[in-house]
């Protein structure tokens, strides 16, 4: 009786650790599974983000660099209205991407961004006026003068401004980017 007990009990140990190890091997693949779906989905919500934030930045810093331009007032109504088509596009995929964080800094960044494209007009219209206003009357042309000189000095303040606000972006679209969803 004893050999059939010692058979017995060391069947169901065998099974036991048979159960127990095809437990653990089939947890591990499930958290293998898991891994790798968490991972595709990190990489199919980062990948447009990326695409969106960095064609923001790139129209953010061509307006940056616009205003270090001598010539600004060269710009054409197309480049502006190009320019403004671009900012609404980015942004209004950007606001669907999220999250908050870049939303918020982006929608700062966007309104600067489309107040320099304003500015743009204003300078080419300034800038007409002054080439159309004959110098000898001194009044007029001093006038016109002033008024595109003040145009042009708060374009290149609406371009620094623009380059703070687009270093405050790229740290929030840099974290987004990095945020895994693991962080609570």
């Amino acid at each position: 009786m004893n050999a059939v007990l010692a058979t017995l009990l060391g069947t169901l140990a065998g099974a036991a650790a048979t159960i127990g190890a095809a437990l653990a091997t089939g947890w591990a693949q499930r958290e293998g599974v898991r891994i790798a779906a968490r991972s595709e989905f990190r990489k199919d919500r980062r990948q447009p983000r990326h695409e969106t934030y960095k064609a923001f930045m790139e129209i953010a810093t061509e307006l940056r660099d616009l205003a270090l331009m001598t010539a600004h007032e060269s710009l054409t109504r197309e480049q502006e209205v190009s320019l403004r088509g671009r900012i609404n596009e980015y942004w209004l995929e950007m606001s669907l991407l999220g999250p908050e964080a870049v939303i918020r800094s982006g929608a700062e960044l966007r309104d600067q961004a489309l107040g320099m494209t304003g500015q743009i007009a204003m300078l080419r219209s300034r800038s007409r006026h002054l080439s159309t206003t004959p110098e000898d009357d001194t009044e007029a042309f001093t006038t016109a003068t002033r008024a595109f000189e003040i145009s042009s000095s708060d374009f290149l303040r609406m371009g620094m401004v623009i380059g703070e606000l687009l270093d405050a972006f790229a740290i929030d679209a840099f974290a987004a980017l990095e945020d895994d969803g693991t962080a609570r």
